[in-house]
């Protein structure tokens, strides 16, 4: 399959005559670009992706182009779009090959082409001997694999998701994240899929826009987002960065828990962040941060402990290895000038 470019032009939303769900945008994915509309609930993704699709219309002076051609005003039945929906909506009186072979049924294509593509797209999603299996008779998995397929086999210009593994609890939907990562690749489609996950959007996205209150933050390739964030929005949002506030003076940043050197030449930047992985606990009798340990979380992986009394707000840090201070002790930590985020 090959993509088609897709192109939003001055689109923006508004409901009611006031509520602005979407403010003025420009926004181009490029064919075979995998793209994660990425932000919290109610900051305008779902709305943009429905304006993709055609299911909502911009206000005036917004347009939407698939490769050149002006799609603006051009019903979703019409587009050539796929699209996968949080809820997956199969048919559950079909069996897993009528669901796949339906998008080219409405379109009249029958007989061996049918069969041929929906072979094909079943054997790319991994739904070989499912074919007569009841809808009701499959795991969340396979129902998630079943309507991916149903999407791409009208091989349409444009691929949408929303909120595609929503509907899945945690340990499957990890396992599924790397599934549907290595199947949109392996499609190369253009596609645009909408999740308030980070870590979904990071593992499955080419790009990733961070969008608040209406409006792209930025939009970057993930490591450029997650190392180099433009906004303190886009700091915190991904990765969970912890804001060091302070006095700053001669490169030294003066905290409740102690001094920092950044390393930062010049005026005090408007913030200064520091990722959860990146701090170093230490002795609190070397270390020039001190502060105390009022949460300690262990996940398995990591420990997770919240620490007070270092910045105005208590610090987050990610803690590798088997061992990790308890709550209530008084630690030292170590946090590399080259490792700070600023703006």
């Amino acid at each position: 399959m090959t993509g088609t470019e897709l192109q939003l032009l001055g689109c923006a939303k508004t409901f009611g005559g006031k509520t602005k769900a979407l403010l003025p945008t420009d926004l181009v994915v490029k064919p075979g670009e995998i793209l994660g509309l990425l932000g919290p609930s109610g900051c305008g993704k779902t709305t943009m992706l429905r304006i993709m699709a055609g299911l909502e219309t911009p206000d005036a002076g917004g347009k939407v182009l698939f490769d050149d051609e002006d799609v603006t005003k051009v019903p979703i039945e019409h587009r050539s779009i796929g699209m996968v929906f949080q809820s997956y909506a199969l048919f559950p009186n079909m069996s897993v090959r009528q669901n796949v072979g339906y998008g080219l049924k409405v379109r009249g294509i029958d007989g061996p082409e049918r069969d041929g593509r929906v072979d094909e797209v079943m054997a790319f999603c991994r739904l070989e001997g499912l074919a007569d299996r009841a809808i009701d008779q499959l795991s969340g998995g396979q129902r998630q694999r079943v309507a991916l397929a149903r999407a791409v086999a009208p091989r349409p210009r444009v691929l949408l998701l929303d909120e595609p593994l929503s509907a899945l609890d945690a340990a499957l939907r990890d396992t599924l994240r790397d599934e549907l990562a290595m199947i949109l690749r392996g499609l190369s489609m253009t596609a645009v899929f909408v999740t308030h996950d980070q870590s979904e959007a990071m593992a499955i996205a080419d790009s990733i826009a961070v969008m608040k209150a209406g409006r792209i933050e930025q939009r970057a390739a993930p490591e450029v987002l997650y190392r180099d964030p433009q906004t303190d929005f886009v700091a915190s949002f991904v990765g969970g960065a912890n804001r060091l506030a302070g006095r700053f003076e001669d490169g030294e940043l003066h905290l409740d828990g102690g001094t920092l050197k950044t390393g930062i030449e010049g005026n005090q930047p408007d913030h200064i962040f520091i990722r959860q992985e990146d701090i170093q606990i230490s002795s609190p009798d070397v270390s020039a941060l001190r502060g105390t340990v009022i949460g300690r979380v262990y996940l398995g992986t990591h420990t997770k402990l919240t620490i007070a009394g270092v910045s105005e707000t208590p610090l987050v840090v990610s803690l590798q290895g088997a061992t990790a201070p308890q709550i209530g002790e008084i630690v030292g930590l170590d946090i590399p000038a080259t490792s700070l985020i600023h703006f």
